[in-house]
C-alpha cells in the first residue's frame, strides 16, 4: 500500500475504527437542484444559488445539495452522449429539475414526502427562499415508486468521493444505460453529504437514509430491499428524517435487529439526559409497530476527522462517538 493511498481519509478512518452509525446529517426539506457542473467546494456557493435567502428558524430546517444525471464533465458527450434523465427532452429548454423531499417537523417519521418542479434560472432563487420559509405550494407532489440514488462525487469538497464516488456513480450509470439497474431507480450524482471519511457515501430517498462504504452490488441490494441485514447494517449511517447523532444511533440498531421491515414502519424518538450522569450520557427511546427500544449511551473519546491527504496530526476537528451502555427491547 503506498503512503499516498494510506493518506486517504476512508483509509485512517478504517484504521481508527470508527462505526458510521449516527453520522447522518437531518432537514426537515432536502432540496435538491440540477445545478451546472463543476461545482464550488461549498453548493451554496454555485453561481445559480446567488438569490437564495435562508428562512426563519420556525420554518425548519432546509438542505439544498446539487444534483446531475450526467457523467463526468470533460466526457459526458463520449461517455452517455446525452444527459441521462429521459425526462429532460419534455422540460422548457434552459429549466431545471427541483426536487423536495419534506417531512413534517417533530412527527413520527416513515418516509419524506417528494414534492417536484422545474424551473427556469432566473426564477430559482425565488422558489429556493420560498422553499426555506417552508412554502411548498409551487411543486406538484409525486407518489410514484421513484427511489432517487445520490452519489456523492463532489470531488472539489474532497478527494476521496471524487475519486471513489465518481467511480461508483459511472459504474452504476453504466448498469443504468443497460439496463441492469431497477427502473424505479433514478441515479444522481450529488454534492457533499456529509462523512466522506466513509466514501463512497450515498443517500437514497424517500427514506432518507446515508450510506457508507457502497459499491455496485451494495447498492442494488440496498434499492432491491435484499442486501443481508448484518451487511447494510455496517452501512447505515442513519436517516435524515431522525434528528441527533443518538437517535440516528437507536434507530440504525433497531434496523439490525428487524431488518428492512423495520424502514418501512413508523418510528418516533425521543432523547433525553440520563438522570445519573449528568450530561455525559443519554437515555434514548425509539418506538414502532415492531418494538419499543431504550438506550443508554454515553460520549466515547473523540476521535479526529482525517484531512484527505494529510496526516492525522494535522485533523482541525473530531468526532465524538457514542457508547451504547444498555439496550432493552419490548
Amino acid at each position: 500500500m503506498s503512503a499516498s493511498l494510506d493518506l486517504q481519509c476512508v483509509v485512517q478512518t478504517a484504521e481508527l475504527g470508527e462505526s458510521p452509525a449516527g453520522s447522518a446529517g437531518s432537514a426537515d426539506r432536502y432540496v435538491l437542484v440540477e445545478l451546472p457542473l463543476p461545482w464550488p467546494a461549498k453548493i451554496d456557493q454555485h453561481p445559480a444559488l446567488a438569490n437564495v435567502r435562508p428562512g426563519p428558524e420556525a420554518a425548519g430546517t432546509t438542505r439544498i445539495l446539487g444534483v446531475s444525471a450526467i457523467g463526468r464533465v470533460d466526457s459526458t458527450v463520449e461517455h452517455t452522449g446525452e444527459n441521462t434523465d429521459a425526462s429532460t427532452a419534455e422540460r422548457p429548454s434552459g429549466s431545471m429539475r427541483v426536487i423536495c423531499y419534506a417531512r413534517t417537523p417533530g412527527a413520527p417519521f416513515v418516509e419524506f414526502q417528494r414534492l417536484d418542479t422545474t424551473v427556469t434560472p432566473d426564477k430559482l432563487g425565488a422558489l429556493l427562499t420560498a422553499i426555506n420559509n417552508g412554502h411548498l405550494d409551487r411543486l406538484t407532489p409525486e407518489s410514484d415508486n421513484t427511489i432517487d440514488v445520490l452519489i456523492c462525487t463532489h470531488g472539489s469538497r474532497d478527494r476521496c468521493c471524487g475519486q471513489h464516488g465518481t467511480t461508483l456513480f459511472l459504474e452504476l450509470l453504466e448498469q443504468s444505460l443497460n439496463g441492469d439497474l431497477s427502473p424505479d431507480v433514478r441515479l444522481w450524482r450529488t454534492s457533499h453529504t456529509g462523512g466522506h471519511r466513509f466514501a463512497p457515501t450515498g443517500m437514497t430517498f424517500p427514506d432518507g437514509l446515508t450510506w457508507a462504504g457502497l459499491d455496485a452490488e451494495r447498492v442494488a441490494g440496498i434499492v432491491s430491499r435484499e442486501l443481508p441485514v448484518d451487511i447494510a447494517a455496517t452501512l447505515n449511517r442513519g436517516t435524515g428524517g431522525i434528528d441527533s447523532r443518538p437517535a440516528q444511533i437507536a434507530d440504525c440498531r433497531g434496523f439490525a435487529r428487524y431488518g428492512w421491515d423495520w424502514v418501512s414502519a413508523e418510528r418516533s424518538t425521543n432523547v433525553s439526559l440520563d438522570p445519573a450522569n449528568g450530561d455525559t450520557a443519554v437515555v434514548v427511546t425509539i418506538d414502532s409497530p415492531l418494538g419499543r427500544g431504550r438506550f443508554t449511551m454515553h460520549k466515547g473519546e473523540p476521535l479526529p476527522v482525517p484531512v484527505c491527504g494529510e496526516p492525522l496530526e494535522n485533523s482541525m476537528k473530531t468526532t465524538t462517538q457514542m457508547v451504547v451502555t444498555s439496550e432493552t427491547w419490548a
